[in-house]
């Protein structure tokens, strides 16, 4: 007889009661709710329990002898046809972390793992209902003048002091946390960075890249969305007798899964958020798997909002960067609503990264495209070159640059002969 599910994330079998048990139990007790059943094979057979009552005694001893603290379960027996089993319903609890012989567990599909020490750090937080961005910072001489900028830009706020900080979550005793450090204008935070990087045809082709550390969390949100906007700007074509606006990436898309990756990374964990420009799409890869209690599932499909960072969160959310209730992923779905296309997510216990496939690409490169894209790959260009590349007389080379200029895209330097341009 087999018994109707398969072992997964959330249920694990067992032929007979061992310690080795326990570790699931320090597990589900740790992140979420889970079931071990006691006589069924791993491929689902069910072999029952001889002794029904010694082997509940003894579970029940081992997991008050050996699991601090204690967890919250419940042991019943089930009648299979003439069979017994026995099932131990673990609840997630409040107390974690839930320790076996000093080591937590965690479990990854259908193995449980030991929890590394930023993990357990992280458990240790939770248990104080702290995030990490809520510790104190090591950095205490900090400035932010970009984060005054936002607040008086985005909330009209005029006065920037102590008591805005406090309000803000990232001032408390006199000290700076996490979250003030990474949104500060120096961010010093060893693992606060990003990488942009707009690739060729191949990766071996790099057109332009932009190293962003050491700046304001804004600063790289900010940078981001401008490099985004200067190579994936939306098109026009004729259709019939109308020139029609084609968008290549959803704006709302693309800041959206940025936010996030900046929001919801594991700073504990080495590593930049990778942001990696093609011509058919935009991978946006953020360290650190899905945080405590949130499966794939969830992620993917509910309106379940667990910041990893939550002070940073709010932040973002003050200041209407993104929606504070969970919706990220949907968000970034609905972008791509009567597409074909259809973001990718991918998710591991190390990383998350969001694919941003390109609904629209342009049969033909514009003249502004083309000048963009040759700064992109020279650094600097003059206008004979343009002409020669573009196929553009003097004047109209002429007109193009200047007006490039003006709209602020590039810049003018040198004068006469010798005059160069470059992208701002």
């Amino acid at each position: 007889m087999m018994y109707p599910d398969h072992e997964n994330m959330s249920l694990e079998f067992k032929e007979r009661m061992t310690h080795s048990l326990m570790k699931t139990i320090s597990a589900y007790a740790n992140y979420h709710d889970g079931k071990i059943i006691i006589g069924i094979k791993d491929d689902g057979t069910i072999i029952g329990v001889e002794d029904v009552q010694a082997t509940r005694l003894s579970l029940e001893n081992a997991i008050n002898d050996n699991i601090t603290p204690r967890p919250d379960y419940e042991i019943r027996e089930i009648l299979v046809g003439h069979l017994k089993i026995i099932e131990l319903d673990v609840r997630r609890g409040k107390n974690v972390p839930y320790l076996f012989k000093g080591q937590a567990y965690r479990r990854m599909d259908t193995a449980t793992t030991q929890v590394d020490e930023n993990e357990l750090f992280n458990l240790m937080l939770q248990k104080r209902n702290l995030t990490y961005d809520a510790t104190d910072s090591n950095h205490q001489e900090l400035e932010f003048k970009i984060l005054e900028r936002f607040l008086q830009e985005k909330l009209g706020i005029t006065q920037f002091d102590k008591n805005v900080m406090i309000t803000l979550g990232l001032l408390k005793d006199s000290k700076f946390n996490i979250a003030a450090e990474l949104l500060s204008d120096q961010n010093s935070h060893a693992n606060a960075s990003t990488d942009i990087v707009r690739f060729g045809t191949t990766t071996s082709i790099i057109l332009d890249q932009n190293r962003l550390e050491n700046v304001s969390a804004l600063i790289q949100y900010q940078k981001a969305v401008e490099m985004f906007q200067l190579y994936y700007k939306p098109f026009q074509i004729i259709e019939g007798f109308e020139r029609v606006s084609k968008v290549r990436i959803p704006d709302a898309a693309f800041r959206e899964a940025v936010a996030n990756a900046i929001v919801h990374r594991d700073y504990r964990m080495g590593g930049s958020i990778q942001i990696a420009m093609f011509d058919d799409r935009i991978d946006i890869t953020s360290p650190g798997g899905l945080p405590n209690g949130i499966t794939k599932e969830n992620y993917l499909n509910d309106l379940i909002s667990m910041p990893r960072n939550q002070i940073l969160a709010n932040v973002f959310y003050r200041l209407g960067i993104i929606e504070l209730f969970g919706t990220g992923v949907l968000r970034i779905k609905d972008a791509y609503a009567g597409s074909e296309e259809k973001p990718i997510f991918k998710i591991d216990e190390s990383r998350i990264c969001i694919t941003l496939p390109v609904l629209h690409m342009p049969e033909k490169m514009t003249e502004e495209d083309k000048v963009l894209s040759f700064l992109a790959k020279y650094q600097e260009i003059n206008r004979s070159k343009v002409e020669k590349k573009i196929g553009l007389s003097r004047s109209q080379a002429y007109e193009l640059l200047t007006r490039l200029v003006e709209e602020g895209k590039i810049m003018r330097v040198g004068s006469g002969p010798a005059t160069k341009y470059r992208l701002v």
